[in-house]
């Protein structure tokens, strides 16, 4: 039996690509650097804007680091229940969701807005990944993947979100 091991470094390096990893480190520096140029007080500080944006950035590296140490295989055992639970997270909008310029998209918890579609269509991702990497080419997978995007394609429509959907029907 293969054990799944969650926290081993793929070949000890911990998030991959160093050019990538360069690359999307001198945009951020370029964002954050543009940020505090446009947000500047009077008074020479640092905004609040720009200290928000820097906080999540570290909540964004720290969870990269920690994605990039789990192993890939534990999303294909659980794509069936991350696809339910976006589905039923882009249900759930639609009924107690906050709506805003006619829409209704987000939940809003505290001062943050959280977006359920972005995870829906991760979701949807994965579970049509999980699936292609069965290798099964038949007129049934097609429809079957094609089913698999529909779903929350539809949803998302239907909060409007027409971006959103755009992405689920060009990552399809």
């Amino acid at each position: 039996t293969t054990r799944i091991q969650v926290l081993v470094p793929a070949r000890g390096r911990i998030g991959g690509d160093p050019l990538l990893i360069v690359a999307v480190a001198t945009i951020v520096g370029i964002g954050v650097a543009s940020l505090h140029g446009v947000t500047k007080p009077t008074d020479g500080g640092i905004s609040g804007e720009l200290i928000r944006q820097i906080a999540f950035l570290v909540i964004g590296a720290v969870a990269f680091v920690a994605a990039s140490r789990i192993d890939y295989r534990l999303l294909r055992s659980a794509q069936t229940l991350l696809y339910l639970a976006g589905i039923g997270a882009l249900v759930l909008v639609l009924v107690a969701g906050t709506q805003e310029f006619g829409a209704r998209r987000w939940f809003v918890v505290g001062s943050y807005s959280l977006h359920p579609s972005e995870f829906a269509r991760l979701a949807a991702v994965i579970t049509v990944s999980a699936l292609a990497s069965r290798r099964e080419s038949r007129p049934r997978s097609f429809l079957l993947v094609s089913l698999l995007f529909a779903v929350p394609t539809l949803l998302i429509l239907v909060e409007p979100d027409l971006g959103s959907s755009i992405v689920l029907v060009a990552a399809w």
